[in-house]
């Protein structure tokens, strides 16, 4: 076993973790926020089921999903829910 730099592996290791992870989180729910008027809980609830469906891919199909899966419920509310006859 050979030994290393432990102290600069380390701090390699929590700058990828903090700076890296949070970076690629909190630009991806601002994007689809301001772009696509997203919530962000719902880029979250995407992300996670989307990885679990989908693998590494469902990074970027989940929340598409999860965003069309409500999209649709809101369509079959306004035909179909709101527009009741009148008598």
């Amino acid at each position: 076993m050979q030994d290393g730099d432990t102290l600069n592996a380390t701090g390699l290791f929590f700058y990828s973790f903090i700076v890296t992870g949070n970076v690629d989180y909190l630009f991806r729910i601002t994007l689809l926020k301001k772009l696509g008027h997203v919530h962000p809980l719902v880029t979250v609830l995407g992300v996670i089921v989307g990885l679990g469906l989908f693998g590494f891919i469902g990074l970027i199909f989940g929340p598409l999903l999860v965003n069309y899966i409500i999209l649709l419920f809101q369509i079959y509310t306004n035909e179909f829910i709101d527009n009741k006859p009148e008598a």
